[in-house]
């Protein structure tokens, strides 16, 4: 008291408000008159002292700080303000239920020699007040209602002034971690608004989501490309990273770092790590090199990753809502039910207390006061608390609460407890009857459905639409371990579980054959249910389901362009149809490995697994799969840029699948013998083709297929300079790629619009374009998709004349082309690097770059990209004042150009050789 006395002296403050219960009490003992904290205040030299003479209530300071400081800044008086205070508390008196409350007599003022603050005549004067950070700067996604949490943010005002002063500290990460309902994600979008309105928003918030990402290098990059631009992106690593730290601890931002818990893993959560070791490590390394910066890192999890240590990261345990907070969770809860909390009924709020506060138990047990008075709910309640196996007591609250959901449950649906945890994430009502039926168990649609609909209003589930529900990830824990015993033995539990795996083998199956857009939204709804039941058919030793669910999970990370994945998934599957001796299957497998060697351009393997396959369909006379297997030889010959062998491969399964009519097959093979054509500058034969399998695609109502020949004819017009029907064909593409939801089709063709935009020397499009797309590839971890969209921003900076940022993004393409042996797309990358040296004057090195990229062109039989190698050559030639050479070069350049009728180029060339002539003249 002493300090704090000559601190305040020597400080000279003026005004002091104390929101505390009791601040300005005195203790009827007390021989002072200046015992109470206000009146300490005002010894100590404080003029003016605001306090409370008794205990305040939250709902009781709500109404009053903000009338008293709306009246201060209007009339700069202290009196003034604490009089409209108090008129506001006592305008609004029912603040609890039916209870009316006169607590506008707590807040007192003391006060010496009034002081008249001057900014009050400011506002008198017409200045304006400061306005609130406008919602543009918050991101959508904190924009946006967390789902699950019907009630948005109440209370929490602990937890937002804990996280305020977490952010002082020296730990860069401000963890948010809680049992799963506990409103950790409202949180943080809360936050983010409190500070909106309160001028407290930093320069940037930047809002990502862990649910999806497989890699750290992915968050890093996105961290680069808002804060310093897309061409940053393309630094090298040593460069990039430093950067981006400095620029962190410099600035003041917010990141938000959102479902932690995917990312790292959470054991008790039942949720896998999707970060390797190495990439956790370098996250946790990141954060500890960001400690004392500027930005701070908001993370929400399920899990107190304690991996993170302590220097990374603060710590803040989200638990349930305390006092008047929970009173107002529990009167929006039971107004829903058109229910009214009493206030007075000491009953009830022991009920509420007993609920911890926890969001998910009071949504889930507080709608039976319905039917159940508050005194007996609560006992029925408690005398579950005991049987729970945990020593946390809001967990042992948790699992009363799921006891009790479940004693109320009829005695004939309680064993329906044991499938629905089986699930993950979701369960849809047709298939949980259809796990009945396979199971031999004696359940109706009417029965499960009923099920869900008591799960729901017991806020467990979630509906969504035609039957299907998501699960609360405390019911799934609940259900997996107690879910048992409500069954009559152990021999239901293993038909129980058979049935699951049968059902989940069967979607599986379905999906197999899909495009990725339409398996993706099975793979979303049923993927945890899937890898459960893999494990579960593999302890069985049912091979069959589990070469099912294998082949099935094998192809969806294949289709997500996660090829390391992909290639272990399908070994499994092959191991597994060679055990079960099904030689299709086996050569299908092989089939499935060839096309993901292909993918990692490792074209020896790829051919070797098409021989395997091919050996078995011979033998077994199934040409059919001898004409897949032609046709994917087809494809490989063509990434190898081997024309002829490619159009060979085609014709010769072609008239297997015309033979046999497979018209959706044919017309695969009218489309790559389309691209075969267009690679050779033929451009009728190659539209004609696409025509013809455009036609095929059309009548069968194949959207998947006909926007990938919308694609390609957009490609078509391009090479034709025709720019027009360029876009027409790239945006009907696009339109069925975003209406089927494929995202990563829809990437594609923005890559495609930005191609044409560079075309038509729309710079500014095209970054746009290829800065749509690129985020996408690279969370999927499509490198060679990536890739192309490098090195095509690196033509974007080449015209904007930022050589070194070109020069990056070429070099960042190359580093990926070259580790995966993409001899084409290589070549591609040191031509631009040659053009690059050219305008640098450096003529050695784009020579060197020319001819390395000139080699491969010509070996592969690439005519017209060397014929492009031929005219930079000839421009640098001329440079060097060596006019025959240019001559000579641009000769041969004009020659293939006229021949392919690239009139465009062959004009540019003729250009350039008309100059080196007049050069040689000289």
């Amino acid at each position: 008291g002493a300090q704090l006395s000559q601190l305040l002296r020597e400080y000279r403050i003026p005004i002091a408000v104390l929101n505390a219960c009791q601040s300005a009490m005195i203790n009827e003992q007390a021989e002072d008159a200046f015992a109470s904290v206000a009146t300490a205040l005002l010894r100590a030299g404080v003029r003016s002292v605001v306090a409370m003479g008794y205990s305040l209530y939250v709902s009781g300071a709500k109404q009053f700080l903000p009338a008293f400081y709306r009246q201060l800044f209007l009339t700069g008086s202290v009196a003034e303000a604490t009089r409209g205070g108090r008129q506001a508390m006592l305008a609004h008196p029912q603040r609890r239920g039916e209870i009316e409350l006169q607590d506008w007599l707590v807040p007192v003022l003391y006060q010496q020699d009034p002081l008249q603050l001057e900014f009050a005549k400011q506002v008198r004067t017409g200045q304006p007040a400061p306005e609130p950070e406008p919602e543009s700067k918050i991101p959508k996604a904190a924009q946006v209602e967390a789902s699950g949490a019907p009630h948005g943010v109440i209370g929490r005002d602990s937890a937002v002034l804990e996280l305020e002063r977490a952010s002082r500290r020296a730990p860069a990460g401000l963890l948010l971690h809680g049992l799963g309902g506990v409103g950790k994600t409202t949180l943080a979008r809360g936050y983010i608004e409190w500070l909106a309105h309160t001028q407290g928003l930093p320069g940037k918030v930047i809002w990502q989501s862990f649910a999806d990402v497989r890699s750290f290098g992915y968050v890093r990059n996105r961290l680069v490309e808002e804060i310093f631009g897309t061409d940053a992106m393309a630094l090298p690593d040593e460069k990039k990273w430093p950067m981006l730290l400095q620029a962190l601890r410099s600035q003041a931002l917010l990141i938000v770092w959102d479902n932690f818990e995917s990312a790292s893993g959470a054991a008790d959560a039942g949720v896998d790590s999707a970060l390797p070791g190495e990439e956790r490590q370098t996250l946790k390394q990141f954060l500890e090199q960001l400690r004392e910066s500027k930005t701070k890192v908001l993370i929400t999890s399920r899990s107190d990753e304690a991996w993170l240590g302590t220097t990374a990261c603060y710590r803040i345990a989200l638990g349930g809502l305390q006092g008047e907070e929970r009173q107002a969770l529990a009167q929006a809860i039971l107004a829903d039910q058109g229910l009214h909390l009493d206030a007075k009924d000491e009953d009830s709020a022991k009920l509420i207390d007993s609920l911890e506060g926890h969001p998910l138990m009071m949504r889930a047990i507080l709608p039976r006061l319905a039917g159940t008075n508050a005194r007996q709910l609560r006992q029925d309640f408690e005398q579950y608390v005991p049987q729970a196996d945990s020593d946390d007591p809001v967990e042992q609250r948790l699992y009363a609460t799921l006891r009790y959901i479940e004693e109320g449950l009829p005695a004939e649906l309680k064993p329906l407890l044991y499938p629905i945890g089986l699930h993950e994430g979701y369960i849809h009502a047709h298939f949980l009857v259809q796990m009945a039926e396979k199971a031999q168990q004696a359940f109706s649609a009417e029965q499960t459905q009923q099920t869900l609909e008591r799960l729901e209003a017991a806020g467990l589930v979630r509906a969504l639409g035609n039957e299907a529900y998501e699960m609360h990830p405390a019911l799934a824990r609940y259900a997996r371990r107690q879910g048992a015993r409500l069954l009559a033995s152990a021999a239901d539990v293993s038909a129980w579980e058979r049935g699951f795996v049968s059902i989940m083998a069967h979607i599986a199956d379905y999906c197999t054959p899909k495009d990725l857009h339409e398996q993706r939204p099975a793979f979303d709804f049923f993927g945890g249910g899937f890898e459960r039941a893999l494990g579960m058919a593999q302890g069985a030793g049912d091979l069959r389901a589990y070469s099912a669910l294998m082949e099935a999970l094998a192809t969806y990370a294949f289709n997500r362009h996660d090829l390391p994945l992909a290639g272990k998934r399908f070994e499994a599957y092959a191991r597994s149809c060679e055990q079960l001796a099904l030689e299709d299957k086996v050569a299908s497998s092989y089939h499935k490995l060839g096309m993901v060697a292909q993918e990692r351009r490792d074209f020896e393997a790829a051919e070797a697994w098409y021989g395997k396959a091919l050996e078995i369909e011979k033998r077994q006379g199934n040409e059919h799969g001898a004409a897949n297997t032609f046709r994917q030889l087809g494809n490989l010959a063509l990434a190898r840029w081997h024309l002829e062998a490619a159009e060979a491969w085609y014709s010769k399964a072609l008239p297997i699948f015309e033979r046999q009519r497979d018209e959706d097959s044919a017309a695969s093979c009218y489309h790559q013998l389309g691209m075969v054509a267009q690679e050779r500058r033929d451009f009728e034969a190659a539209e004609a083709w696409y025509g013809k399998a455009l036609e095929i695609k059309k009548r069968q109502g194949n959207g998947h297929g006909t926007e990938n020949s919308f694609g390609q004819l957009g490609n078509l017009a391009l090479e034709r300079r025709d720019f027009e029907a360029a876009e027409a064909w790239y945006r009907k593409s696009l339109e069925i790629k975003e209406r089927q939801g494929n995202g990563h089709g829809a990437a594609n063709s923005c890559g495609q619009l930005g191609n044409l935009a560079l075309a038509r020397g729309d710079l500014k499009a095209a970054e746009a374009c290829y800065s749509k797309a690129l985020p996408i590839f690279e969370r999927q971890r499509d490198e060679d998709s990536a890739a192309s969209c490098y090195h095509q921003l690196g033509v974007v900076a080449q015209e904007r004349r930022d050589l070194e940022a070109a020069e990056a993004w070429y070099r960042k393409s190359l580093e990926i082309t070259e580790r995966q042996r993409d001899e084409d797309s290589a070549a591609n990358c040191y031509h631009q690097l040659g053009i690059v040296a050219q305008e640098r004057r450096d003529l050695e090195v784009a020579e060197a770059w020319h001819r390395k990229a000139l080699e491969i062109y010509e070996r592969k039989g690439n005519e017209h990209n060397a014929a492009s190698g031929y005219h930079e050559l000839g421009l640098v030639a001329r440079e060097r004042r060596d006019f025959e050479a240019a001559e000579a070069w641009c000769r041969k350049a004009l020659e293939i150009f006229e021949r392919q009728g690239d009139e465009h180029r062959a004009a540019i060339s003729r250009d350039a050789l008309r100059q080196a002539t007049d050069g040689a003249k000289l």
